[in-house]
């Protein structure tokens, strides 16, 4: 035991290996071999195929940026700060748990949403369960079945064990039997987008969009439980690009635009976007500002989201930085988000190797009220941020108005 204690404290178990930690371990033993020369007292073992894998590759934990408070305003009246602009419809579902820390305890209840406004919902706890004040809630179902997710599997490869798992979930799920797992309400049909595939532990996924052309991505899956996790994040990310407020109701007031900077920040471009905001941009590590103009008598929240279908990842690319300022985007004013005053670098985009053209969107959300729209992020792993980069929701109680524009960044050789 002090052998592998000493070998734990001693190396970097990110780097080192289970069959290294016990060469280290054997090493560290006081006497092990016996009187004959080559005799073993005490060998440590590993073998498996997972012997070659770090020992712990995880990150230290902090907050789940998925997770947002409660607050009980009576007995009858528990509110949750996640809204219609986040994806939430009524009868989306939440899990609770007492602390917004990671974890993977099972939720302590479950909360369905009743009543849904711009940033905050109004929830009903499911029989015999009282969340309590202060405590968190994530989203477990989003109650999209009015405007499902499309997707199809390969007929090619519909032996594959995992890959015939997930197709039975999804169908269980979008008949309203069984969701067992799925997040997002998706109907298996032909002609759809993303085309799936699985085979020999790696997911496959053909995405075919007018405005981005095909885009095959590849996607580790060991088994069923991580091909479900892979399944929800497809969902997830097709569902928050695609969702729109039906109503637009600042679209008419906004102006898009994506200029190019030179080294100062001086802007030596026109407008990059066309009718369709769609930009084409050369692959030359230039900088840009995005520019939100505000034709409309009220004051505006801005966020900006990257959706890369390359990797089905969604990362920030602004966000206000806390909801105690003014709405950075004044009446009949623009906010340049880039320039030294956004507090974000300006933006550049390069395509990986090998390619000759790489797209994809920016997805630019804006609100009447303030709200944290972390939880719509997806990483090719969910990290768990230090609670001092999580920003706190809103606590009004105006509802607020929200709008969303989908642009497309295309980058060629």
């Amino acid at each position: 035991m002090a052998a592998l204690l000493g070998a734990l404290n001693k190396d970097g178990l990110s780097q080192l290996t289970y069959e290294g930690l016990m060469a280290k371990v054997l090493a560290g033993i006081p006497g092990h071999k016996g009187k004959r020369k080559g005799e073993l007292i005490q060998h440590p073992q590993c073998e498996g195929r997972n012997k070659q894998r770090a020992v712990f590759d995880g990150r230290a934990l902090g907050w789940n940026r998925r997770l947002v408070p409660i607050a009980l305003l009576s007995k009858e009246r528990v509110r949750i700060e996640t809204g219609a602009i986040h994806g939430v419809a009524l009868g989306s579902e939440f899990g609770v748990w007492p602390e917004k820390n990671a974890t993977i305890d099972p939720p302590r209840g479950r909360l369905v949403a009743t009543e849904v406004f711009s940033v905050y919902s109004f929830v009903k706890a499911e029989a015999g369960f009282a969340p309590q004040h202060g405590w968190y809630a994530g989203v477990s179902w989003w109650a999209n079945a009015g405007d499902p997710c499309y997707l199809a599997f390969r007929e090619e490869t519909a032996q594959d064990e995992c890959q015939r798992v997930l197709a039975e979930r999804l169908q269980l799920a979008s008949s309203g039997q069984s969701r067992d797992g799925i997040e997002v309400a998706g109907v298996l049909g032909k002609p759809a987008v993303p085309l799936i595939s699985v085979r020999d532990r790696v997911m496959k996924v053909e995405r075919t969009d007018p405005y981005t052309g095909a885009v095959d991505v590849e996607l580790p899956c060991p088994g069923p439980k991580e091909g479900l996790e892979l399944l929800n994040r497809i969902l997830r990310f097709e569902l928050h690009l695609a969702r729109t407020n039906p109503a637009n109701p600042l679209l008419r007031t906004l102006e898009f635009s994506i200029v190019r900077v030179d080294a100062g920040g001086t802007p030596v471009s026109q407008n990059l976007f066309d009718e369709l905001h769609r930009a084409f941009l050369p692959n030359d590590d230039a900088n840009y500002h995005f520019i939100v103009t505000n034709k409309g008598s009220n004051p505006l929240w801005v966020f900006v989201y990257y959706f890369d279908p390359a990797t089905y990842t969604v990362a920030e690319f602004y966000a206000p930085p806390s909801n105690t300022m003014e709405p950075p985007l004044k009446p009949n004013n623009k906010l340049i988000i880039g320039n030294e005053n956004s507090g974000v670098h300006p933006f550049s985009f390069i395509m990986k190797e090998g390619l000759e053209e790489d797209s994809g969107f920016a997805k630019i959300f804006v609100s009447e009220t303030y709200t944290d729209l972390a939880m719509l992020e997806e990483q090719d792993e969910f990290i768990y941020v230090d609670p001092r980069r999580t920003r706190a929701g809103t606590a009004l109680s105006k509802h607020g108005v929200w709008d969303s524009m989908v642009t497309t960044i295309t980058v060629r050789r």
